[in-house]
């Protein structure tokens, strides 16, 4: 599944090959606690053999597959005044434990400082568990940004040319041989470094057209979620449409629905009577009670 924090043409392509996309830090947040809440249900799913097994590709009988949420601009998402600090809390989480449940995150951003939107224990868990691919870096900046990344300094390597242009065929081949080229103009053209352990390796990233479509580069399925993992997100409440406005109670109070007059009911800063969760199990009984005060 894909969330991301602004749209723009790229992701609402790739959109149409994933279980689920969309727009903003409120379907993001959503996507982040379907995620927590499926380690959970994972946690408790019997394999094959009638034990519960910590995820391992090569056990067989797993009864759910990989899952995968992928988060663009998640740095400006992580702002967000309202939704950005769970963002962060739930990345945090699903980055320590996620991987015990097969539920991955990707992370993908304008920067690789991430003093916002990132913890500490986020960055190490992304560094430790993942492959970052880094773009289109300023060469005074290659230093410090691999530093960031924990590479050691005898590891960092060169800034790449400025130019990748079609019309110096070889020149990305002769940077990966190690052989100097003079500085042309701005243009990477997509290459850059993936960081896969303690040595950056240069990368040339994927040409595509999208005006061409990306049927070729996706498999005709996408594995769903299963009957049993849909049933208990429902359950709690997390398993609807996404674009919808937040819906009562889903990220504060909502109002008790009691046989108090409002004379009896401390009244808000907006005129209006406090409410809690107290008595309300589930986002069905929050609904009812909001048609029985719009009805009294």
């Amino acid at each position: 599944m894909l969330a991301t924090e602004a749209p723009d043409e790229k992701t609402l392509a790739l959109g149409d090959y994933t279980a689920r996309y969309g727009v903003g830090a409120l379907y993001m947040v959503r996507l982040l606690r379907t995620m927590a809440a499926l380690m959970e249900i994972r946690g408790e799913m019997l394999w094959d053999d009638g034990q519960i097994h910590e995820w391992d590709p090569t056990r067989p009988g797993c009864p759910y597959a990989p899952f995968s949420g992928y988060l663009d601009e998640f740095l400006s998402a992580a702002r967000h005044p309202e939704y950005g600090d769970e963002i962060t809390d739930l990345a945090e989480t699903v980055s320590v434990k996620g991987r015990k449940y097969a539920v991955g995150i990707k992370v993908a951003g304008q920067s690789i400082y991430v003093q916002d939107g990132f913890t500490q224990l986020l960055c190490e868990n992304l560094r430790e568990n993942c492959i970052p691919v880094v773009l289109k870096v300023a060469p005074k900046k290659v230093n410090e940004m691999f530093k960031t990344l924990g590479i050691a300094s005898e590891n960092i390597p060169d800034p790449l040319p400025r130019s990748f242009s079609p019309a110096e065929a070889g020149r990305i081949e002769r940077v990966m041989r190690g052989e100097p080229e003079p500085p042309a103009d701005s243009n990477t053209g997509g290459a850059g470094w993936i960081v896969e352990g303690t040595h950056p390796e240069v990368l040339r990233t994927l040409f595509i057209n999208f005006k061409q479509g990306l049927d070729p580069y996706f498999p005709d399925t996408i594995t769903p979620l299963t009957d049993h993992e849909i049933t208990e997100l429902d359950a709690r409440g997390l398993w609807f449409d996404w674009t919808q406005p937040p819906r009562p109670g889903e990220f504060g109070d909502i109002e008790d629905d009691d046989e108090d007059s409002d004379e009896d009911r401390p009244p808000t800063s907006h005129g209006r009577t406090s409410g809690s969760r107290a008595g309300l199990s589930s986002p069905r009984e929050a609904l009812d009670a909001i048609k029985r005060l719009s009805n009294a």
